[in-house]
């Protein structure tokens, strides 16, 4: 009898166990998964200063993409601004592109399209946009997120069981 007093216990111990061991996998797997939760909370726009006298308006094709493919950057603002973009990877240094500069055209557009072939830079990229015009200056942050292929996603399920006899 208590043999199996014992192992009932035994049991319910195991059991007990288990299910604050799988809880805790899945929460270390939410945890490393840094590009899931930057797609949530991080990918996105930041304004930081914009002058009354001159607008900006920054967007991104996708605030995720895979390595290899076409982004699309789009920034509006006043005709013949000149225009800086400073992207930098996800270990907070600048991208291969360094800084580019140019110019907006007559209807005060700006297009840049680019792509990442870079798979030791998986993660979350900021480009720094500053525009300047008579004295004026705006600028703004966009923040997006480079994948290595589109079947990244770790699973919630990821933890796996042992065999006990």
């Amino acid at each position: 009898m208590t043999k199996i007093i014992a192992n009932s216990v035994f049991t319910a111990l195991l059991l007990v166990a288990s299910f604050f061991g799988v809880r805790w996998s899945k929460d270390v797997t939410k945890t490393v998964d840094s590009s899931r939760s930057g797609e949530i909370a991080v990918a996105g726009i930041q304004t930081d200063s914009i002058s009354k006298n001159l607008p900006l308006e920054a967007t991104i094709d996708k605030s995720v993409f895979h390595i290899s493919e076409t982004q699309s950057m789009n920034i509006q603002t006043l005709p013949n601004a000149n225009i800086s973009i400073s992207t930098f990877n996800p270990k907070n240094q600048p991208d291969y592109l360094g800084t580019i500069n140019g110019n907006a055209d007559e209807n005060g557009n700006y297009a840049l399209d680019f792509s990442v072939n870079d798979t030791n830079s998986i993660g979350l990229y900021r480009s720094r946009i500053e525009v300047t015009l008579n004295g004026d200056k705006s600028s703004t942050e966009l923040r997006y997120i480079l994948k290595d292929s589109e079947n990244t996603e770790v699973s919630d399920n990821s933890y796996t069981y042992p065999l006990i006899p």
